[in-house]
C-alpha cells in the first residue's frame, strides 16, 4: 500500500497499485460442465464451449477475461427468455 500526497492540500491518500490482469485460461468442456452443474443453471456446457471456441474465446474484438462471467451472462439471458436454450440461440444469432 502506497500513500500519495495531494499537491493542493498535502493530504495523504492510500493507493494500491493495480496488478496486471491474469491471462485468460481457456476452460475445458469438463470445467464448464462442472461449473454449470454446481450452479444448477441448465446450460449445455458443450454448446457453450463450442460457441466460444468457434469465436476464439473473443467477445467482439476483445479476448474473454472470465468464462465464468460469461456463464453468468448466459444464465441472465436464460432467465429473461424463459429457458437456457432460447438464450443460447439468441446469443448465437448475434
Amino acid at each position: 500500500m502506497k500513500h500519495i500526497h495531494c499537491p493542493a492540500c498535502g493530504h495523504a491518500f492510500k493507493y494500491e497499485a493495480s496488478r496486471p490482469d491474469k491471462p485468460f485460461v481457456k476452460p475445458t468442456i469438463q470445467d464448464v460442465a462442472l461449473y454449470c452443474q454446481e450452479r444448477g443453471n441448465g446450460i449445455d456446457a458443450e454448446f457453450f464451449w463450442n460457441s466460444y471456441e468457434s469465436k476464439g474465446w473473443m467477445i467482439g474484438k476483445t479476448l474473454m477475461k472470465s468464462w465464468k462471467a460469461a456463464v453468468h451472462t448466459w444464465e441472465k439471458r436464460s432467465q429473461t427468455n424463459g429457458h437456457a436454450a432460447s438464450a443460447i440461440e439468441k446469443y448465437l444469432k448475434g
